[in-house]
């Protein structure tokens, strides 16, 4: 198996580990059979949570499937580890083991933060060239509802003007042809 399996016994003491787990641990034999999985490197596998799943496994309740754990460890530095365990019922006359296998994701969880904030990234400029191109375009034609000759600003056909309103509609005719120049 490439990744680290412990079995335990009943009392949740290493029986043995694969040699990825000593590996991946950086830690020997000596230092990890007939020692409590959650006292090996110093205690680092002492979480309440994590022991009272452990013995629900060895009590036949339930197995653990993809039960994840964020933690430093002393050798390893930060990381992300899945573990799953299952009740091994011997046939024979060999005790009862649980059986634990830890997979170390934690590359596997920095590239999908990676790409998600990848996309997040690439969303956020689409949108902001979106709006650049909305700003760029109402910048160029900000008088574009009013029309050419300022038609938006002259009365209807048959409409009241008074000799008050001359000058402004003689600058509302000639308005948007100036700024046009």
């Amino acid at each position: 198996m490439r990744e680290p399996f412990i079995a335990l016994d009943k009392d949740l003491r290493v029986r043995t580990a694969n040699d990825a787990y000593y590996r991946v641990f950086q830690t020997s034999k000596a230092e990890t059979e007939g020692n409590l999985f959650c006292e090996l490197e110093g205690g680092q596998w002492n979480s309440g949570d994590l022991r009272q799943r452990l013995e629900n496994v060895r009590a036949d309740r339930h197995p653990i499937k993809d039960f994840e754990i964020a933690q430093s460890f002393s050798k390893l530095g930060h990381r992300i580890m899945v573990l799953n365990a299952t009740r091994f019922i011997s046939k024979n006359s060999f005790p009862d083991m649980v059986l634990l296998a830890i997979e170390d994701v934690t590359e596997r969880r920095q590239l999908e933060r990676a790409k998600m904030q990848a996309e997040i990234s690439a969303d956020l400029h689409r949108r902001k060239d979106e709006f650049l191109a909305m700003l760029s375009h109402e910048l160029r034609n900000p008088l574009a509802p009013i029309g050419p000759g300022g038609a938006g600003a002259r009365p209807a056909p048959g409409a009241v003007t008074g000799p008050d309103q001359l000058p402004f509609r003689a600058e509302a005719d000639t308005g948007p042809d100036r700024l046009g120049r």
